[in-house]
């Protein structure tokens, strides 16, 4: 049987890391994430400051990527299926297809999307139990900075909604 793959992608706080964790888990997908590798990879414990800017730099984030292309590939070769979970603006997110494409692996594109204001509130609560994620500030910057996806893909609007019933939207549109 040929593996599988589903790229999630979206916003600071959309919801992508909870719902790729869930859609894992349901599926018995491995899930791939880019947090992951911060420390493996960039020596770096944390993606934001004290000052909510990113502490990674161009290349240290393109490191992250190639790694995480590679654990895939490495899954995938061993035939799992693989989740792989980031913002993923289109270079990042276009040589992840085109491994995916070169391998011949049937492959779903999902993209998180979620209101402003509930990604705000979200943010402020994840903030005050984790300061690992971003706050407020970046947030705001980066909303709707992530290239459009022009191939045929699921969109979850995350917005008012939990993590189940967007699991369970996905998995009837799979």
């Amino acid at each position: 049987m040929i593996p599988r793959a589903i790229i999630i992608f979206g916003d600071i706080g959309a919801g992508k890391t909870s719902i790729a964790v869930a859609l894992s888990k349901s599926l018995g997908y491995k899930l791939i994430h880019f947090d992951r590798f911060m420390w493996s990879v960039a020596g770096k414990k944390q993606i934001y400051g004290p000052d909510d800017i990113f502490l990674l730099n161009q290349q240290e984030i393109q490191q992250i990527y190639d790694t995480m292309r590679e654990k895939a590939e490495e899954s995938l070769r061993n035939n799992k299926n693989v989740i792989l979970e980031s913002l993923y603006y289109k270079q990042q997110r276009e040589q992840a297809i085109s491994m995916l494409e070169q391998s011949g692996i049937t492959y779903e594109i999902i993209e998180v999307k979620c209101a402003l204001e509930n990604i705000l509130k979200r943010v402020k609560i994840r903030k005050k139990e984790n300061e690992q994620t971003s706050g407020e500030d970046l947030s705001k910057q980066y909303y709707g900075t992530i290239e459009p996806e022009e191939r045929k893909h699921i969109t979850i609007d995350t917005t008012d909604k939990n993590v189940s019933e967007c699991v369970e939207i996905i998995l009837n549109e799979l």
